[in-house]
């Protein structure tokens, strides 16, 4: 469905906007074979947590308003710091999500609705 929708963008940046589209799909897909492999482990490292929040809610908010950024015909260079920004953004959240999800309590989380 999204990729009819990508099809319909008239605009001269068609081929990097699918290229950015394709890549996130590829990073969340990775993540997720990740993800499946930490299931079999009693224990993360951060060095093998952080890169795999990476490739989750971090790239999706940074693919997000890099694409708007190209699509509003901003410049390559303030694409890619739009693209970073977003990324730390995500970051920033999922780091926040997994933490309430350890130590949270789950029935003021549910009740605040932060997110």
């Amino acid at each position: 469905m999204l990729y009819e929708h990508l099809n319909k963008l008239n605009t001269e940046h068609i081929h990097s906007v699918i290229q950015l589209f394709n890549k996130t799909a590829h990073s969340n897909l990775r993540r997720t074979a990740i993800r499946y492999g930490f299931e079999k482990q009693s224990f993360i490292s951060l060095d093998q947590y952080m890169p795999m929040i990476e490739l989750k809610t971090s790239v999706l908010l940074g693919a997000s308003m890099k694409l708007g950024a190209m699509l509003g015909g901003a410049t390559d260079g303030c694409s890619e710091v739009l693209y970073t920004f977003g990324k730390s953004i995500g970051m920033a959240f999922q780091l926040m999500d997994d933490y309430l999800d350890l130590y949270g309590d789950a029935a003021k989380n549910r009740k605040a609705n932060w997110w």
